[in-house]
């Protein structure tokens, strides 16, 4: 069994050797294949790499990529303990919404989103 491992070891050298020259310019190859893979990978965006991955570039809040948008006035549960100041009740009456325990009134206003 010793000699037959040998002997394939041997034909393996051999192999080697008579295709040195080819296993060279195969390393150069793939060398050069994986290089220009991550250069191109490197170049892209994260959010063009992988369209599974969500945008994680910084946007400006003034940009024209953001949207205002109007928010209606509506009535907001307040956390436990909490409770609307007298003009939140007020204001709520004015609207026609009597407000139960633990809520509060919103006034409308404009939000700025994300498009």
């Amino acid at each position: 069994m010793g000699m037959n491992k040998n002997n394939n070891q041997n034909k393996v050298l051999r192999w080697v050797k008579d295709h040195r020259g080819e296993l060279i310019w195969a390393g150069i190859g793939i060398t050069i294949v994986a290089a220009g893979g991550y250069y191109v990978y490197s170049q892209m965006s994260v959010s063009n790499a992988s369209p599974m991955l969500p945008d994680m570039s910084v946007k400006n809040v003034n940009s024209p990529e953001r949207l205002m948008v109007a928010v209606d006035s509506h009535v907001r549960n307040l956390p436990e303990g909490w409770y609307p100041s007298t003009e939140k009740v007020t204001t709520a009456l004015a609207n026609g919404f009597v407000l139960a325990e633990g809520q509060t009134w919103v006034a409308s206003h404009s939000r700025s989103i994300g498009a």
